[in-house]
């Protein structure tokens, strides 16, 4: 479970471009991107919606305008996802022995061509929807993905402030009760002996009464 939350936190920062090429993955990576392509269905529906709203769009325009902003996002997805690829390479060769500096190095130059990738592809985007939106509408979609960007952002700093702070609790209700433990550990060790202690001598205290 929490795991997936995890996974499901750095989805959140990679939508909203705080985290390019996440190395936190989980564990298994093919769960990791199926977590992903989850999490940013989810986001593409609410993004879509709330868009709707704030244009006011009508289903010709949004006729175009999503299919042009899902295969922006694919564009985008597709890159991140061979990132995501290099990054754990590099990872791996440097955890090695004797990491192989040429392969470094061609990595570390797709890493840079998708990058520039990337921008072409947000301008492509951006001439897409100046075709299809009004220049005002345009203006105001920027705005919004601005905003809806930034909330992306907050909620997931708050998902893993929460999960932090859920961590601290956890470790301190373990603490607590190894405390307890080790409290009622010791009273039932002194009781035992205190008790002992009278028993024996209230048999010596019966024993000399008799031998009186």
């Amino acid at each position: 479970m929490k795991r997936r939350h995890l996974t499901r936190t750095l989805c959140l920062l990679l939508l909203a471009g705080l985290v390019q090429t996440p190395l936190l993955m989980a564990d298994n990576e093919l769960a990791g991107e199926r977590d992903l392509t989850r999490v940013r269905k989810k986001v593409e529906a609410l993004r879509a919606w709330q868009l709707t709203e704030v244009l006011n769009l009508d289903e010709e325009t949004s006729s175009r305008l999503f299919p042009a902003m899902r295969q922006a996002d694919q564009e985008r997805w597709k890159i991140e996802a061979r990132n995501r690829e290099l990054v754990r390479e590099i990872s791996r060769s440097l955890a090695g022995p004797g990491p192989d500096p040429q392969r470094i190095d061609t990595i570390l130059d797709e890493l840079q061509s998708n990058r520039r990738e990337l921008v072409r592809s947000e301008e492509r985007h951006l001439e897409r929807v100046r075709q299809i939106l009004s220049p005002e509408d345009t203006a105001r979609y920027l705005m919004f993905q601005i905003r809806f960007q930034r909330e992306i952002k907050r909620k997931a700093a708050q998902a893993f402030r929460d999960r932090r702070q859920q961590g601290d609790d956890e470790g301190q209700m373990i603490r607590d009760r190894l405390e307890e433990r080790d409290h009622e550990g010791a009273g039932s060790g002194g009781s035992d002996s205190g008790g002992s202690g009278g028993g024996d001598g209230g048999g010596s205290s019966g024993r000399g009464g008799k031998g009186r």
